[in-house]
């Protein structure tokens, strides 16, 4: 069970005793393992202004969104679940980062331009992905199992949950989010808790630039949405 609490100027979630005050500016550049007991986990958000999400709240609202879209996939049809799950993934995931991880370094190459075109093939492609995959209903729930900080030079948490069947079989997800645009954002999901999507297809996305160019990774990105679309590909992470 997890206990929220608030203290200015961040938003803390502690899966402790006791909660812990934050002054984000104070300990800007200090390393985060100096500052923290190991067995409190904490998040920090830095833009109290907006309405901020913890790291739990931010995948909570995502599975919330997805059962409501399995729920009714049928009466949706695919470009309904699309269209009812582009808002809720656009605030979830930070793609821009996501699509600038998986061109390595050939995203420097790219003009600014480019970047865009990558940017947004990326995002409609992974909107797509999670339209195909979840297009049926069978009684299933997600349940959230722990949150972890990761020892990493930026904020950085693993929001581990299960996907748990009508059968009783699990699928562990895990995801890792990170503060962008002032709140905590989606960067990777991890499949049975360790199989990384973004180190996927970030090789499949580097063999094609390597071979192929800009070009032709933006054709097959295009490619694959078009595919999911009319249901000749299911929803996996590859490339057509």
């Amino acid at each position: 069970m997890y206990r929220f609490c608030s203290t200015f100027p961040c938003n803390i979630i502690v899966a402790s005793v006791s909660c812990v005050s934050i002054f984000s500016h104070a300990f800007a550049s200090v390393p985060f393992s100096s500052i923290y007991p190991l067995d409190i986990y904490f998040i920090t958000t830095i833009n109290n202004i907006y309405k901020c999400y913890t790291p739990v709240e931010r995948v909570e609202t995502l599975h919330k969104a997805l059962i409501n879209v399995m729920q009714n996939a049928q009466v949706l049809g695919w470009q309904g679940r699309y269209n009812q799950l582009h808002s809720i993934l656009m605030q979830s995931y930070d793609f821009s980062n996501m699509a600038r991880i998986a061109s390595g370094s050939y995203w420097k190459t790219f003009t600014e331009i480019q970047k865009a075109n990558v940017v947004e093939a990326f995002s409609r492609m992974s909107i797509a992905t999670y339209a195909s995959r979840f297009n049926t209903y069978g009684g299933e729930w997600f349940e959230t199992i722990a949150v972890e900080t990761l020892p990493q030079s930026h904020p950085s948490v693993m929001v581990r949950t299960r996907l748990v069947k009508r059968d009783g079989t699990e699928v562990q997800l895990s995801y890792r989010l990170v503060v962008a645009r002032g709140s905590w954002r989606i960067v990777d999901v991890f499949y049975k808790g360790t199989i990384s999507e973004l180190a996927n297809q970030r090789a499949q996305y580097l063999t094609v630039l390597k071979k192929s160019g800009y070009d032709r990774l933006l054709q097959k990105l295009n490619e694959k949405v078009n595919k999911l679309a009319v249901g000749e590909q299911e929803g996996s992470d590859g490339l057509p």
